[in-house]
């Protein structure tokens, strides 16, 4: 949008040009007050040296915009849109830019409240370091690592008292972000686990007031309405057995199995975790990961299958090298 002028006239001289061509009727109609002013209130000394400096200003106005080029200029409409335009541009980017680091301020807080919660419970060393609980908190994936970490290594090892099923069904609570109401389970939740999810909440608590403390804000899920789904699922209830006790859809009750697999594959394969609590993992996966949750082979499995593949393939490059040594020795009798 750069304009050329036929006068060289500077940007800094055709903005000041503007400014006295619109201070001009700003001026006049200073000057108009002030004189019907002095027709109401006779000769008064005060007005007239007011509306004697107003006219100085107005005549000065004048000569500026007179003695400037741009009056007589054919292309002044033109320059003066173009500079309109690069005004208003200037304007959407002067908002974009604050908007931008508004934003950027944003994110650099909620980036200074969680290292400052992670450093006051210990999951990073003077070094900025991850320590033991931060390495096994960076390699979960939940809505709140940090929580689910302070649940598996609590002192109270609430989790590793309870059997696959009972896991499951523990584990499900803090994956099920369900709003729903009106819901209902005919199923008691085992003793167990009924127990130890008022540990977990009583934990969960103290670990909220620490969130508030450094104005963290990161949801931390309880939510045990299919717990006794889980449970009975892990211990064997067949699908149609159990939707004759609940009224939640089938669709919701798949989400919330495969959602709670994907936390029990996570606790089984992360090195850092409890080795006893890995295995009831495991156990717990390999009961919930049947139809129709089961879509995939476990990880388990898989290695099964590809180890298999391998040594068919082996078995294959053998039988084709004995086949060629055969040849070979045909053409040579």
């Amino acid at each position: 949008m750069n304009f050329q002028c036929p006068y060289s006239v500077s940007d800094k001289d055709f903005h000041g040009y503007l400014r006295a061509k619109s201070k001009i009727h700003e001026t006049a109609r200073f000057v108009r007050i002030l004189q019907r002013q002095l027709k109401q209130h006779g000769n008064s000394p005060e007005i007239q040296a007011q509306l004697a400096h107003e006219q100085g200003k107005l005549n000065n106005l004048r000569s500026t915009v007179d003695s400037s080029p741009c009056q007589k200029c054919q292309l002044l409409k033109k320059h003066q849109s173009i500079e309109d335009r690069i005004r208003r541009e200037q304007k959407k980017l002067k908002g974009i830019n604050r908007l931008l680091a508004e934003e950027q301020d944003t994110y650099w807080r909620r980036f200074m409240n969680i290292y400052n919660l992670l450093k006051d419970i210990g999951y990073l060393d003077e070094a900025d370091r991850p320590t033991a609980r931060g390495e096994l908190a960076s390699e979960i994936r939940t809505e709140n690592e940090v929580a689910l970490t302070e649940l598996i290594l609590s002192e109270e090892k609430v989790l590793e008292g309870l059997n696959p099923a009972q896991l499951a069904a523990l584990l499900s609570c803090l994956v099920n972000d369900s709003t729903r109401e009106n819901l209902y389970v005919r199923l008691s939740l085992s003793g167990q686990v009924g127990q130890a999810l008022r540990r977990v909440d009583s934990l969960f608590r103290r670990f909220d007031r620490l969130q508030h403390k450094h104005n963290v804000q990161v949801p931390i899920i309880l939510n045990p309405i299919a717990a006794g789904l889980v449970e009975a699922w892990a211990q064997g209830y067949t699908w149609d057995r159990l939707f004759a006790v609940t009224n939640i859809g089938e669709g919701d009750v798949v989400r919330q199995l495969r959602r709670t697999a994907d936390i029990l594959r996570q606790l089984g394969r992360i090195p850092e975790v409890p080795e006893n609590l890995r295995h009831t993992a495991k156990e717990a996966l390999r009961l919930i990961y049947r139809e129709p949750i089961k879509e995939v082979e476990l990880p388990e499995e898989a290695d099964i299958l590809e180890q298999t593949v391998e040594a068919l393939n082996e078995e294959l490059a053998v039988e084709q090298e004995a086949n060629l040594s055969i040849q070979a020795a045909e053409e040579v009798t």
